[in-house]
């Protein structure tokens, strides 16, 4: 498989022309962020699905970082666009439980729209020595713990906890975006804010040199590049 990296626009949402163009007769798959992890920025996945739709492809939405927060971001108060199997044209999903779902770290999900897709996820391997061997995931052997602790985790925190983790969140965000786009001078924001990650940089001074100087001060920041920048998530 080749991957094609499409271009996205100056809010860092992917290119919808730029990606319709790139589509050929080969294409098996067409992929958009909810949201991308440097910005923060949600892609029109709505768009992106009705790609799919039109040229019968599947496409697929990496949820990983807000698989825990856009679904509740309704509920919570705050308008989001479909993303989900509402769009027609959306055939799966992943979203990283250890992100937002606040598991430990080595429990991921993947939804799919039917179970056709799932059967070719499994892979088998008939000529083995020790018999025939099949695997629904890329790895065979796999602790189980992990997947305890996420279930573990969900009931703990139930709809109502996510829910009210999510405006949490969703305000801290927007409070530091606001701040970053109107009160700070010197900094711009990078992207739209949409979920819970702000993105800036500096047009009038080395932003490398500001995340030196928090990163003295205790905080953990990362770093961006192409453009330059910093990245913070809250949580």
């Amino acid at each position: 498989m080749r991957i094609r990296h499409v271009p996205v626009k100056s809010n860092q949402r992917v290119d919808i022309k730029r990606m319709r163009e790139a589509i050929s007769r080969s294409t098996c798959v067409l992929v958009g962020s909810a949201p991308n992890f440097p910005t923060g920025s949600i892609d029109d996945i709505e768009a992106i699905a009705q790609l799919g739709k039109e040229f019968d492809i599947p496409v697929h939405v990496d949820a990983c970082l807000g698989g825990f927060l856009i679904p509740f971001m309704e509920e919570a108060g705050y308008k989001i666009p479909l993303f989900d199997f509402r769009l027609d044209g959306v055939t799966s999903i992943s979203c990283d439980v250890h992100k937002y779902g606040y598991s430990p770290k080595g429990s991921s999900v993947i939804l799919y729209r039917k179970p056709e897709y799932l059967h070719h996820q499994y892979m088998c391997f008939s000529d083995w020595t020790g018999g025939i061997y099949a695997t629904p995931t890329f790895a065979g052997s796999r602790c189980g713990l992990a997947i305890s602790l996420a279930w573990a985790t969900l009931l703990h925190y139930g709809r109502s906890g996510y829910i009210q983790r999510t405006k949490e969140i969703i305000e801290c965000a927007r409070h530091i975006s606001s701040a970053v786009e109107s009160d700070i001078d010197g900094l711009r924001l990078l992207g739209s804010p949409d979920v819970s990650v702000v993105a800036f940089t500096s047009d009038s001074f080395n932003i490398y040199a500001l995340i030196d100087d928090m990163t003295a001060l205790g905080w953990n920041l990362n770093s961006l590049q192409n453009p330059a920048g910093k990245v913070l998530l809250a949580s």
